[in-house]
């Protein structure tokens, strides 16, 4: 054989093997492959189908489970029927239902089992129903669409395996809606029955509680706790169910008493007036009393003697309030005493000798005070100095009592003090320090303030002649003088310059 002939025949021979070999894999290797790929796709669709299946078992087993929950008790009818009647008679008192309503156990349709399925529908033999019916009625009279309303919406919270079956409202013509013009609270004219089927499902638990008890609350009660409550069917009866699937529609949130308010047998309640705004009412602002000092005077003075016995009469004269002061000054050994009346002026008696009636007395108490002004003074006389008369006053309120405790001459009665500077607040001495006074009564009130400071008073001299609205204030040691002169001598003031005896202005009597 020559080259071309060699050539030809391996191009031939190259020819022939691509041929056979893609017969081959035409013919049987790739319908083995197919094969292969359908029997793994098939494969895959089993597992997810089992998948969906244990899927499927998983959710019937927690479905099952919470319908157990929401079933009445199992263990037997009697049970059930008695712990869910307990509960229907409170949802009625708790909706304000009137009384003489009925709650009756229907028992011809609590027997009856058409309509009920089996367990194994498959199974002829098995005639095992899915669940026990029980059958209730409640009758109402003279009820308002609010109760029948309150009823329902507290009914499907139960949660419970039960339904309503029949309802029935009508009116029983007490209320002429020609003549009705109340709110919803009174059209109570309506008869309602209401049929109710409750179910024990096949396979629930004989439980102690018509309601499942919430397993959270083991938190709270504890495991004994928890176990107490599962076995005391009237503490289970006040629990509230834990929520599995709401059976009110409450997104958005409804407001089912808005039934009540588009009344269909009574018509639409009317939409009241709105709230008038109760107006306080005007307060009485009584225009300021007026200030009358300047027609209060000190106007008369004139002394006499019997005897050893020297007496000093003041008359200070209120024109305003038509009222007198008269002030009776004597010398008691070396102190003087003085004694206040107070004497209302009647104008309209005939008699002179009776225009004057006594209002008060006191004793060294010169209280200047009416409704009629704004006023007020309550002054102890302490004498005469020549003609003015010395007078005290303690302030009222912790305020002026604090100011005057700083600024009295009072103050500084007594070692370890020092005296007030240009008028200012004198302080106890850092350096002698000397013993404090007992505490006053006060002292339970006030507290340290009471204690580190007699009760002070203003002294004030009030010349002859002149209205009270000119009486003067005295401050340290010319009030210390005026008080010590006013109380030792009525007629004798040269002598009391030098007199040893000094009087505080805060010597209480």
């Amino acid at each position: 054989m020559n080259q071309r002939e060699r050539l030809m025949v391996l191009v031939l021979g190259v020819l022939l093997l691509g041929g056979v070999g893609y017969a081959a894999y035409a013919l049987v290797a790739k319908p083995v492959l197919e094969k292969q790929r359908q029997v793994t796709a098939l494969q895959d669709e089993v597992d997810g189908l089992e998948d969906a299946k244990a899927g499927v078992e998983l959710r019937n087993s927690r479905r099952l489970n919470e319908l157990h929950q929401r079933s009445l008790p199992g263990g037997g009818a009697d049970f059930a029927r008695q712990e869910y009647d307990a509960v229907l008679y409170r949802l009625l008192q708790e909706s304000n239902v009137p009384a003489g309503f009925t709650l009756d156990h229907d028992d011809a349709k609590s027997k009856n089992t058409t309509g009920i399925p089996f367990v194994n529908p498959t199974d002829p033999k098995d005639k095992t129903l899915a669940y026990q019916r029980l059958a209730f009625k409640i009758g109402m009279k003279r009820a308002s669409l609010q109760v029948v309303t309150d009823f329902l919406k507290r009914f499907y919270r139960l949660n419970l395996l039960h339904q309503v079956t029949f309802l029935e409202l009508k009116r029983d013509g007490a209320i002429d809606l020609g003549k009705d013009d109340r709110w919803f609270t009174q059209r109570t004219d309506l008869t309602v029955n209401i049929h109710i089927e409750a179910i024990i499902l096949n396979g629930t638990p004989a439980r102690k509680v018509l309601l499942s008890i919430p397993t959270e609350n083991v938190a709270v009660l504890g495991g004994a706790g928890l176990w107490a409550m599962q076995q005391t069917p009237s503490a289970g009866r006040s629990v509230v169910p834990p929520e599995f699937e709401p059976l009110l529609a409450n997104k958005p949130p409804r407001d089912y008493l808005l039934i009540a308010a588009r009344d269909p047998f009574h018509g639409s309640l009317p939409v009241p007036d709105p709230p008038q705004e109760k107006k306080p009412p005007p307060v009485k602002v009584e225009p300021p009393k007026p200030d009358r000092s300047t027609e209060i005077y000190y106007s008369t003075k004139f002394g006499t003697t019997e005897g050893t016995e020297e007496t000093v009469q003041l008359l200070i004269r209120d024109k305003f309030n038509n009222e007198d002061y008269e002030i009776s000054l004597a010398q008691r050994g070396e102190r003087v005493a003085a004694v206040v009346k107070k004497f209302e002026f009647n104008a309209h008696k005939i008699d002179p000798t009776k225009r004057k009636t006594q209002l008060e007395r006191w004793d060294d108490k010169l209280e200047i005070a009416k409704y009629t002004m704004s006023t007020k003074h309550n002054f102890r006389v302490y004498g005469l100095d020549g003609d003015a008369l010395v007078v005290g006053e303690k302030p009222s309120g912790l305020a002026e009592l604090a100011k005057a405790a700083g600024d009295s001459p009072a103050a500084f009665d007594g070692p370890g003090r020092t005296p007030p500077r240009n008028g200012g607040g004198g302080a106890p001495s850092a350096t002698r320090r000397g013993p404090l006074p007992p505490p006053a009564p006060e002292a339970a009130l006030l507290g340290g303030l009471a204690v580190t400071a007699p009760r002070p008073e203003k002294i004030y001299r009030w010349n002859h002649g002149d209205p009270l609205s000119k009486i003067v204030e005295l401050k340290g040691k010319e009030a210390e003088t005026a008080v010590r002169r006013a109380q030792t001598s009525l007629l004798d003031r040269a002598a009391t310059d030098t007199a040893p005896a000094a009087v505080s202005a805060t010597v209480e009597k």
